[in-house]
């Protein structure tokens, strides 16, 4: 099969639809026509602007205002294939439109034939070349501590190399429930693990279940030959990249996006042991174990890289402590939304409605901890008059969540002046705001930040790193306060809605603060550029190459 210039992959997971992630992958396919490409999404499902059209016609493009729908519409001519996969409980399951076949890498079901001597033997030395990942799950990894060692573990895991195991074949069997037994009592020759014992083999094995077999079931699919493969996401997507540049030859692999990708999956990790605690009525153990591996796989995959994208030199200084080689990270900020010049609020004849509209942007989760938000408007109703409040962004990404949120807006008496929108284009929501209040507490940068500075918005927002690098300094560009604190909140917002001097103090020193990033259509046409540049250099530099499966590309 002959290779394709492109090869992209999105982790639904770390990439809600409507989101920072899905949009900025949106706009990367459009921008890279007519360039042939391959898109591959990776998660349990989900509908992105760009899909297969349903049967029977086609669907409209979903335009983001008003719009909760999702909508799907057929990809662009220069897209030739698009790819799903899907990992879970009852394995892998794929859909591929408009041609071909993505095919697992191993036959299934290796385990009936353990009863040749020689097949068992070979299942016994695929389980040694797991041990090392599993011992580095089981006892944490140094901050210093390299994963290039865990290279014949991923080969195993991808169904490479001599062994011919299925994925679940891993982590199944006595062999596996031996191994398991061994690692977590600290058997490992004549020696035993550093720290002790901590958890139980069934603690373990269940971990490793849970973070590794998805894995592995995906590393299994054997995607289509590309020259270049860019993941948007953590490490599942950047892990699936590298297996898959490794098998066409050793191409170069991009990867983007990975803080907002990181932050996500050790959430939804973390929230999912919480629904399992809430469920049997007291906590579940493994869940340090999960997060452990949830880390080590990012960094595995920061490792086998060629090219990180960083949006800021913020989030290149978080993907250094994940692990990221400090020579492969380049800051390339995703291009603003919206021209600097674009005008705000008003009507068609020119003048500004009366009521005012204070607004909040991402998903309605704890990461952006939107409560705090409901919390600010209550306190806010009682200081302004005609207020009205909107939460703007990703509703499904955890529901029990915007539940919460919906119920304490209810009690407070908020439900006629606050309103949950669903997702929308920045673009159309911003103009419409009198000030932008930001609650969120990750490493990346907030949505919409940047395009709120430049249209010269109000904003009003937490102090955090990321936060502090756009609105801090000897000039602020906005209003800090303390995260979490709906008073400080809501006194800064009265202050900066009260004060038109301060407003246009504020809204000066932001438009210079944002006045040299790019738009996003040159920051994309950028990107491109880099991105056909590496691929034109061919083959990926043999260290990371070796990296993967722990031997050099075929020459």
């Amino acid at each position: 099969m002959t290779a394709l210039p492109w090869c992209l992959i999105l982790e639904e997971q770390a990439a809600p639809p409507g989101g920072e992630t899905a949009r900025w992958f949106e706009d990367l396919v459009a921008g890279l026509a007519p360039r042939p490409l391959v898109l591959v999404y990776l998660g349990a499902g989900g509908a992105h602007g760009l899909d297969v059209a349903p049967a029977g016609g086609g669907a409209s493009p979903r335009r983001g205002a008003g719009d909760r729908a999702a909508e799907t519409r057929p990809p662009p001519p220069h897209v030739v294939e698009v790819i799903r996969l899907a990992a879970g409980e009852r394995g892998l399951s794929t859909r591929v439109s408009p041609h071909g076949v993505v095919r697992p890498a191993v036959a299934p079901g290796p385990l009936g034939r353990l009863f040749r001597r020689d097949t068992h033997q070979a299942y016994r030395a695929a389980l040694e070349r797991v041990r090392p990942l599993l011992e580095a799950v089981a006892r944490g990894r140094g901050a210093e501590e390299t994963t290039l060692g865990l290279a014949a573990a991923l080969e195993v895991l991808a169904g490479d190399g001599p062994h011919g195991l299925a994925p679940r074949a891993v982590f199944e069997g006595h062999e596996a429930a031996q191994l398991f037994e061994e690692i977590s009592h600290g058997a490992r020759g004549a020696g035993g693990l550093e720290g002790g014992p901590r958890y139980g083999p069934a603690e373990l094995a269940a971990a490793a279940r849970r973070a590794l077999r998805p894995l592995a079931e995906l590393l299994a699919c054997r995607l289509p030959p590309a020259e270049l493969y860019l993941a948007a996401g953590g490490g599942q997507a950047g892990l699936v990249a590298a297996v898959a540049a490794r098998r066409a030859g050793g191409v170069p692999v991009v990867l983007a996006e990975t803080t907002r990708a990181l932050e996500r999956r050790l959430l939804q990790v973390h929230w999912q042991h919480e629904a399992l605690a809430a469920a049997q009525g007291g906590a579940v153990a493994g869940a340090e174990l999960e997060l452990r591996a949830v880390l080590l796989l990012h960094r595995m995959a920061l490792e086998r890289a060629d090219l990180i994208l960083a949006a800021s030199e913020h989030d290149r200084a978080l993907q250094r402590l994940a692990g990221a080689p400090a020579e492969r990270v380049c800051v390339m900020p995703p291009g603003l939304l919206l021209e600097q010049d674009m005008p705000r609020g008003t009507r068609p004849d020119g003048s500004r409605p009366q009521v005012e509209i204070v607004g909040n942007l991402g998903p309605v989760d704890p990461l952006h901890d939107t409560r705090t938000f409901v919390r600010c408007a209550r306190v806010l109703i009682e200081r302004l008059d005609l207020v009205r409040f909107v939460a703007v962004g990703p509703l499904e990404v955890h529901p029990a969540y915007l539940a919460r949120c919906v119920e304490e807006a209810t009690l407070l008496g908020m439900a006629p002046l606050l309103r949950f929108l669903g997702p929308y284009r920045i673009e159309d929501v911003l103009p419409q705001l009198d000030c932008l209040v930001v609650t969120g507490l990750g490493g990346a940068s907030p949505p919409g930040l940047p395009e709120a500075l430049a249209l010269g918005l109000p904003v009003v927002a937490v102090d955090t790193p990321p936060c502090r690098e756009l609105l801090g300094g000897d000039e602020p560009a906005g209003l800090l306060a303390p995260p979490g604190e709906e008073q400080a909140l809501a006194a800064a917002v009265v202050r900066i809605l009260r004060d038109a001097e301060l407003r246009r103090r504020l809204g000066e020193a932001a438009r210079r603060r944002v006045a040299a990033l790019p738009s996003r259509q040159l920051a994309l046409a950028r990107l491109a550029a880099r991105l056909e540049e590496l691929r034109a250099a061919g083959v990926a530099p043999a260290a990371r190459d070796q990296a993967v499966t722990g031997r050099k590309a075929p020459g």
